[in-house]
């Protein structure tokens, strides 16, 4: 951000490539999320309920639906375990973090499970967030101590956490504890790969 102490977000480790949150452009507000738990995989989600949009009040919650993968890129969701809907299995490209669907459907993997560096600043200090549930994350952080210039990795200074909220490709946090807007709006550009913050800043997806 242009002001604030930058963020350092303590990631979740991940041990499988397709484990995350994914946004589903048919359904742009509504959850998508492949879990991984001791190597058994699983899809959770949500679709739209009275309304004409997923609210997080009254979407049709579903999952999970145990999943397998064929091939190292091929998942394959057993959807019929837990209604009448099809099977599918889906390929994940690696390269724009997307998975495409035996229906043509495309999910892309939303970017608040990566690292990230704020354009046009050269500080050293990484950005990640870490997922309490679907929706909530915590944030933490890390800053130059004293006359330090640079993210050192090592005796730098710590702070958080901060609460932030997704829906769709979408976050919002309250930076107020750090001196910040108590809700700011960041949108992820998957033709960029970048954040795009609402006060101009944009955050840069390094992994």
């Amino acid at each position: 951000l242009l002001l604030y102490t930058l963020l350092y977000i303590t990631p979740t480790l991940s041990s499988h490539p397709l484990e995350g949150r994914y946004h589903d452009p048919t359904q742009p507000e509504c959850g998508r999320t492949i879990l991984n738990k001791r190597g058994h995989l699983s899809v959770t989600g949500s679709d739209v309920g009275a309304g004409s949009a997923c609210n997080w009040v009254d979407d049709k919650r579903w999952g999970p639906v145990s999943a397998h993968m064929v091939s190292d890129t091929e998942i394959r969701v057993q959807y019929s375990d837990i209604s009448d809907k099809q099977d599918a299995t889906g390929e994940y490209n690696s390269q724009s973090r997307s998975i495409t669907w035996s229906d043509g459907s495309v999910w892309y993997k939303l970017p608040f499970t990566g690292k990230y560096m704020i354009k046009d600043r050269d500080d050293n200090c990484a950005i990640t967030i870490n997922f309490e549930t679907e929706t909530s994350a915590k944030i933490f952080g890390d800053s130059p101590v004293g006359d330090m210039q640079r993210c050192r990795g090592i005796g730098d200074a710590h702070w958080g956490p901060l609460d932030g909220a997704t829906s769709g490709n979408t976050i919002i946090v309250d930076f107020s504890p750090k001196g910040g807007p108590n809700s700011l709006t960041g949108t992820y550009d998957h033709d960029s790969n970048v954040i795009r913050w609402d006060d101009g800043s944009v955050w840069n997806k390094m992994r």
